[in-house]
């Protein structure tokens, strides 16, 4: 019977390793199954996602709008016709496409109907589902990478965990979920 030191970094105490960190490596390099590691979504698979989430967030401000316009002539007083449509145009604006990012993401699905059809989906750093202040830091983070040209959007493709800057800001990653 052999006695080998133990190892000064092992951690009884420390939480189970998750899919997306790596294990220690073993000092008798037995053969070990390493965990796998994430599929980064790629930029065209974002972009596709976001352009078809587009398509559904502005049909609806197109026909809620049209609706609005409808509501606000039939009303006979000018100046509630126009306080409604303007409390109306915020919502429509500013809630409804923050509580679709939010809601979708924080949900079971941890995605879009934009990024369910591409296949990916917005995970914690550890590989997880995202919390609702998460991915609400997240959708509020996306004003900060539109701000200069887009470029917290473009610089993406170039990162190595290929983190937008609302992803390295919110701590989330976007994974490509079919492999």
């Amino acid at each position: 019977m052999t006695y080998s030191k133990p190892d000064p970094e092992f951690n009884p105490y420390s939480p189970p390793l998750s899919d997306f960190q790596a294990a220690p490596d073993l000092e008798d390099n037995a053969s070990s199954e390493t965990s796998k590691k994430p599929r980064y979504a790629g930029f065209i698979q974002r972009l596709l996602a976001f352009l078809l989430d587009g398509l559904i967030i502005y049909g609806f401000l197109i026909i809620s709008t049209i609706l609005a316009v409808i509501l606000s002539l039939t009303l006979n007083d000018d100046l509630l016709s126009i306080n409604l449509f303007n409390y109306f145009l915020f919502f429509q604006m500013i809630i409804f496409p923050t509580l679709y990012y939010v809601l979708q993401e924080a949900s079971n699905r941890q995605a879009t109907f934009g990024k369910r059809v591409m296949g990916i989906k917005v995970t914690n750093l550890d590989g997880g589902r995202i919390g609702l202040g998460q991915a609400t830091g997240r959708t509020l983070g996306k004003i900060l990478s539109a701000f200069f040209f887009f470029l917290g959007f473009l610089v993406q493709p170039f990162a190595s965990q290929k983190q937008a800057l609302h992803d390295v800001l919110a701590g989330t990653l976007v994974i490509d979920s079919r492999g």
